[in-house]
């Protein structure tokens, strides 16, 4: 259950990874000149890895600027991480494409025009600019939404993704930022959700298992024991094997990232 949900919440972003929607519409050339520096850091520790993870040519829609994104290939998984990262011999998430003209990121493959208008007006921010260079794609992605208003996105989901990049990277001071947002828009999404939710689960999961990370323990075990005098009796039996796994986790203070099915026990 919990592996479905998450390709049913990640669906979008799955597909936004394949693709790039571009825009260059930062006017003069100063401001230009420093965006394209500074995106030359964007973090990520993604490589090339044959038909796995490889290299496009992609084309800003305005403007016909060229350059070379990475693009997910084929791959497979078994089974999945208590953050909800897929368990694979690579490592997730494939990095959004980023224009280097201006620090757009992908989420979708057409645009309307005021949708353009808004994200042309998020673009040339101060907040948005400053974050070029010292952040990773997905979490330019979520700043993107934020910055544009734009409802019709899991923000939460997006920084978690977030968080795997920075994992990725050994990047434990953003990491914690991360982590942070994750709880912020998590507890905001679900004061709208029931036990009746797939998500309500998912997210009781997902947000203890963030405080465990950043070595939160205290918090994460009083989560947990919240959610198991409230609402252990509703648990559905396919997130069982996740809240014991954590359950342990949090007992013993293990920081470190961990799959739900611990292979090593077969």
């Amino acid at each position: 259950m919990i592996i479905r949900f998450c390709r049913g919440l990640g669906r979008e972003l799955v597909f936004t990874a394949l693709i790039v929607a571009t825009l260059g519409l930062f006017p003069g050339k100063s401001p230009g000149q420093e965006v394209n520096r500074r995106l030359e850091g964007i973090i990520t520790c993604q490589q090339e890895n044959g038909h796995h993870m490889y290299y496009v040519e992609k084309t800003c829609p305005l403007g016909g600027e060229t350059y070379r994104a990475l693009q997910l290939g084929t791959h497979s998984t078994y089974g999945v991480h208590l953050d909800l990262e897929p368990v694979s011999y690579m490592r997730f998430p494939a990095p959004l494409p980023v224009c280097p003209s201006n620090g757009f990121v992908a989420y979708k493959e057409a645009f309307e025009a005021t949708e353009l208008e808004r994200i042309s007006e998020a673009l040339a921010t101060e907040d948005y600019r400053g974050s070029l260079g010292k952040h990773t794609s997905y979490y330019l992605f979520g700043r993107l939404m934020e910055l544009t208003g734009n409802r019709d996105v899991s923000l939460w989901w997006i920084y978690l993704n977030a968080t795997w990049e920075a994992d990725l990277c050994a990047r434990s001071d953003l990491y914690g930022q991360y982590a942070a947002l994750v709880l912020k828009h998590g507890r905001r999404r679900l004061s709208a959700l029931s036990p009746q939710d797939e998500e309500f689960w998912t997210l009781n999961l997902v947000l203890p298992n963030l405080q465990r990370r950043v070595g939160d323990f205290d918090q994460a075990r009083e989560w947990l024991d919240r959610l198991s005098s409230s609402h252990g009796e509703n648990m559905h039996s396919d997130y069982r094997q996740a809240f014991s796994r954590l359950e342990t986790a949090v007992a013993d203070e293990i920081p470190a990232k961990l799959p739900i099915h611990d292979r090593s026990s077969n």
